[in-house]
């Protein structure tokens, strides 16, 4: 008895277990293919052989389930909806299957809509909604339905779209798969609500499961930082958000700076980030205040920016004593010019 792999014999990562059976070492989807068994057996004097056939397919479980909240998406009206989920896992063999759930129970997909014109209307957006950029086929699927906001199914119901993405990747046997889950979002049922995403794989005897919580910033999270802790005037200074409490935050909100004054930095009237840079700061007393919205609501928080006195020798940073170093050579250089003009026009008077 002998036993081969029709396509390719004698693998790097394949060996022999005496006649009957091999071992397939870390097997990876390059083992996948039809193996033959040949047995040879003796009629009448005569060896007959018999060959046998199986097929390996080799599996790899779902990576990482994750969800994002990138935005809505507006390249289509019927997917016109404020706010979108995206449910993601990059690599599987053969490609998850991606269902979400609102508080534990699964979203009913009610409705596919079987439209090869809006694929195809789509075609430029769908390349845009996949992680992998370089893939070589995709398979797309839309349903619509109604997401329960109450549990009561009466009127606290919203319309929703889903977009289910499975996009193979350029050179391998992986698939990655993306689900978007797009409605119009509604703070006074969805705030605090729980969406979640399920991975279903036929290598799994469950699902990999990833939930988020959405919520609105909170006044309580937002505490600002100043680096230095006690700035002096001239100093770089930086007003940062606590990145610790902003993790508790999901939409990731946006950061929005002003102040007291109507400048925050170089003459503009805002800022948006997280980090905000005060170059050799000047401005004593400014109440500098960030607001942090998501699609959720918004809250704010305040500083005020006290500077002490510089004391004689005060250098706080490498940049300020290369600023101080510039200032003192432009100051000899302009003495010694003016010296020099000094003299030249006291020889033109003689």
């Amino acid at each position: 008895m002998n036993i081969t792999q029709v396509n390719t014999i004698a693998q790097e990562n394949v060996n022999g277990l005496g006649p009957t059976s091999i071992l397939i070492n870390a097997a990876s989807p390059t083992d996948d293919g039809w193996y033959q068994c040949h047995v040879g057996v003796y009629v009448s004097n005569n060896i007959v052989e018999k060959i046998g056939y199986i097929y390996l397919n080799v599996l790899v479980p779902p990576s990482d389930v994750f969800i994002l909240a990138p935005g809505a998406i507006e390249e289509n009206q019927l997917l016109r909806h404020n706010f979108s989920l995206v449910c993601r896992v990059e690599r599987s063999k053969p490609a998850a299957d991606l269902i979400f759930t609102r508080n534990g129970l699964i979203i009913p997909e009610q409705e596919h809509i079987n439209s090869s014109g809006l694929i195809e209307e789509m075609a430029g957006t769908l390349g845009d909604l996949i992680a992998s950029k370089d893939f070589i086929n995709m398979n797309v699927v839309i349903t619509t339905g109604n997401i329960d906001l109450s549990g009561s199914w009466d009127s606290d119901v919203v319309p929703y779209t889903m977009i289910h993405i499975k996009a193979q990747i350029a050179g391998t046997k992986l698939w990655e798969s993306s689900s978007y889950l797009l409605w119009t979002l509604r703070p006074e049922h969805d705030t605090n609500a729980e969406y979640g995403c399920q991975a279903q794989h036929e290598s799994l005897d469950g699902a990999k499961t990833a939930e988020r919580v959405l919520k609105a910033p909170r006044e309580d999270w937002l505490v600002i930082d100043t680096k230095p802790s006690a700035p002096v005037y001239g100093d770089n200074v930086i007003l940062q958000l606590r990145s610790q409490l902003l993790e508790n935050l999901f939409p990731r909100p946006v950061l929005l700076w002003t102040n007291n004054i109507g400048s925050i930095a170089n003459g503009k009237k805002f800022f948006v980030g997280n980090k905000l840079y005060l170059r050799k700061a000047y401005q004593n007393n400014t109440v500098y205040k960030v607001q942090a919205f998501n699609a959720l609501g918004t809250a704010s928080t305040t500083k005020k920016l006290v500077l002490k006195k510089r004391p004689p020798g005060y250098k706080s940073s490498i940049k300020n004593r290369n600023n101080a170093s510039t200032m003192s050579q432009g100051k000899e250089f302009l003495m010694i010019f003016v010296t020099s003009f000094a003299v030249l026009f006291s020889t033109y008077l003689l």
